[in-house]
């Protein structure tokens, strides 16, 4: 039971991380868009599991827990920052924040 119930943690904070990413033009449909790829991968992931053999499921499921947590790195902070409204707004938000801000290009 603990599975389930971080898997809906998980799941609930990624909506709510979406709402605070997203610029406001943009917002709903970046909040559809992610939580209909959220129940696809609900939908498939048994359908996985059942197709694997005996113990590569959790293998398999283990190494995108990782890869995620590794990505996660790669988005902005938002702690104590304002919703951002434009896009402009979005973009900034990305280039200074964010791992990838130590990997930028000078131009």
């Amino acid at each position: 039971h603990l599975g389930q119930v971080s898997n809906t943690c998980c799941f609930n904070i990624m909506l709510v991380y979406t709402a605070e990413i997203y610029p406001t033009v943009v917002r709903n449909m970046g909040l559809g868009t992610v939580n209909a790829f959220g129940r696809a991968g609900a939908a498939t992931a048994p359908i996985v599991v059942s197709m694997l053999r005996n113990g590569e499921g959790a293998l398999l499921f283990g190494i995108m827990s990782i890869v995620a947590g590794f990505l996660i790195w790669i988005l902005p902070e938002t702690k104590e920052l304002a919703l951002v409204d434009s896009l402009e707004d979005g973009e900034k938000l990305n280039s200074n924040c964010g791992v990838l801000q130590y990997f930028k290009m000078s131009t």
